[in-house]
């Protein structure tokens, strides 16, 4: 396989996979992204959010928040489908977006920088260290620096493979399938949060 092949597999495997064959590869992955997110105490929510849980982090919701979420996304999209697109199905849908979210596994994999960081006590001493102009350079700042641009590195390119996976599975492009993806990412994000309020009131 060519180098231009390969790159073009890492932003838009799906016209190579897709449907049934996608979504089963992708769950996998989904899975074992979130299994070692909460190992590290963290959970997966919204389009790409991470949200420190700590100890107290549990598997079923961590997989509640994960399912909810990519439900949101694959029912939003398939209706934005159906609307706006001559011909849509429901398993290519589930299959890209599903499989659009294997960066997780490279995100959960980056929660190890801070695993054993209290990330509330570290935001505390950071604004205090600041406010007093005592801010210093510790390992615990380079590991969330280092965490963070990985972090910012795996939303740009889930992103990426979120719109092909859009555009590819609905047939919805150019300047129109731009507007409608961010619209449909937008109203997700909003439905997740509200979601996510349900579940953390009562698992967590």
């Amino acid at each position: 396989m060519k180098n231009n092949d390969w790159l073009k597999l890492l932003y838009n495997p799906f016209s190579r996979i897709a449907g049934w064959k996608a979504f089963g590869i992708g769950a996998v992955i989904v899975a074992v992204s979130v299994y070692i997110a909460c190992a590290t105490g963290n959970y997966f929510s919204g389009a790409m959010n991470i949200r420190y849980i700590g100890p107290s982090a549990t598997l079923l919701p961590a997989f509640m928040l994960q399912i909810q979420g990519l439900l949101c996304m694959v029912a939003l999209m398939y209706v934005a489908g159906l609307i706006f697109s001559k011909g849509v199905r429901f398993q290519d849908v589930l299959g890209t977006v599903t499989l659009s979210r294997y960066p997780y596994l490279f995100a959960a994999i980056a929660c190890f920088l801070v695993k054993d960081i209290d990330m509330k006590s570290f935001v505390q001493n950071i604004t205090q260290a600041a406010t007093n102009q005592t801010l210093g350079i510790s390992h615990e700042f380079i590991n969330v620096i280092i965490f963070g641009l990985i972090l910012l590195v795996l939303v740009v390119w889930y992103i990426a493979l979120l719109y092909n996976a859009f555009r590819v599975s609905t047939d919805i492009k150019g300047a129109k399938g731009i507007v409608i993806f961010i619209v449909t990412l937008i109203l997700t994000d909003i439905l997740n949060l509200l979601i996510f309020s349900l579940i953390t009131s009562k698992f967590i």
